[in-house]
């Protein structure tokens, strides 16, 4: 395969630009008392009711976050990443990524402390869908009250023998499709909840591999 030749993914966001709207989205959101791990209980030791402070304590705190929460979902592929080569887009493999890092997210270009890397300089790209999927999960996982009747883990097991149901049906479909036929299914699902059933349920019947063909057709409802 040849290398990327930086063009544009269709229907995609830089990494760069994905990671700074994902940034902004969660500083938008309210304080929460863990984020930051050990630089928010160092900066409680500064604690100040000034609320310039405060609002410089929360933006300082949720953007690493951020980072390693994208960091963290591409490397386990949660978080499709996608590059073009002179083939056409390609979703790239999860387990070529795994030095992913703040310097790739800052620039949208993979660029691992080891430069002999396969992908080392390849532009990388995020589906706008499978942003917003990500994007949704996360904020619906770390502010369960924002999603009205969020069920329980029986919820997220039904979701699992669904899917399973499904790809042993070898029903043809992307992970949007299996997430909005879900979602029809189970309409208090989340977006969290379904990528734990995907995470689980995908992997046994390959449909985690890059490059699996693509259907227009929708799973069964």
């Amino acid at each position: 395969m040849s290398r990327g030749l930086g063009k544009r993914v269709p229907d995609a966001i830089q990494l760069h630009l994905f990671a700074r709207a994902f940034e902004e989205r969660l500083i938008g959101l309210p304080v929460r008392e863990s984020e930051g791990g050990g630089l928010g209980v160092f900066l409680d030791r500064q604690h100040s009711d000034d609320p310039r402070w405060q609002e410089w304590r929360h933006r300082t705190c949720a953007r690493p976050d951020a980072g390693k929460m994208m960091e963290d979902a591409i490397k386990a592929g949660v978080l499709p990443v996608w590059s073009y080569f002179t083939e056409g887009p390609v979703e790239l493999d999860h387990e070529a990524l795994q030095e992913i890092n703040h310097a790739s997210l800052a620039c949208g270009v993979y660029k691992p402390i080891n430069r002999s890397q396969p992908l080392e300089g390849v532009p990388l790209w995020v589906k706008k869908e499978d942003g917003q999927i990500f994007s949704s999960a996360v904020i619906s996982e770390l502010y369960p009250e924002t999603v009205p009747g969020k069920s329980t883990s029986d919820l997220e097991g039904k979701c699992q023998r669904w899917l399973e149901k499904e790809f042993a049906a070898d029903t043809p479909g992307t992970r949007s499709d299996f997430l909005e036929a879900a979602r029809r299914e189970f309409p208090r699902l989340s977006g969290r909840q379904f990528e734990r059933a995907w995470g689980r349920a995908a992997p046994k019947f390959g449909r985690n591999k890059p490059g699996r063909p693509q259907s227009s057709k929708s799973p069964r409802r």
